[in-house]
C-alpha cells in the first residue's frame, strides 16, 4: 500500500529523467553541430588552397580563385599567401565558417588554414 505522502513521487521522477534526457540530447546536438562546422572549415580551407594553387598554375590570380571557392562553400576567405609562381607555387588559404547553433557566450565562427601547391 502507498502512503499518502508518496503519491505523485513517480511523476516527479519521470519528469526529472525526461528533463535530464532532453538536456543531454540538446548538448549532444550542439556539440555535433560544432564538430560539423569545424570539419567544414577544414575542408573549405583545403578546397580554397587547392583552387588558389590551381588558378596560379593556370595563369590566374590565386587569391581570387581561393576566394571564389570559399564563397561557393559558404565561407569567407580571411587569409591568402602565395609563395612562388607558375608550376612552383604554394598557396596558404585561411577561411572562416559560422558555427551553428550560435549560443551566447560561445564562439560564433571558426577559422582554419590549409596549404596547397608543389612543395
Amino acid at each position: 500500500m502507498n502512503r499518502r505522502d508518496e503519491k505523485g513521487g513517480g511523476a516527479v521522477l519521470t519528469l526529472g529523467i525526461a528533463l535530464a534526457l532532453f538536456v543531454t540530447i540538446g548538448a549532444a546536438t550542439v556539440l555535433i553541430g560544432w564538430f560539423a562546422g569545424i570539419r567544414q572549415a577544414e575542408q573549405v580551407a583545403e578546397i580554397a588552397a587547392l583552387a588558389g594553387a590551381s588558378a596560379a598554375v593556370g595563369g590566374g590570380e590565386p587569391c581570387v580563385g581561393a576566394e571564389q571557392a570559399a564563397a561557393h562553400n559558404d565561407a569567407a576567405l580571411t587569409h591568402c599567401t602565395v609563395r612562388g609562381s607558375g608550376p612552383d607555387v604554394v598557396v596558404e588559404a585561411g577561411v572562416t565558417v559560422a558555427l551553428v547553433p550560435d549560443l551566447p557566450g560561445m564562439p560564433s565562427h571558426i577559422e582554419r588554414r590549409a596549404t596547397a601547391g608543389s612543395m
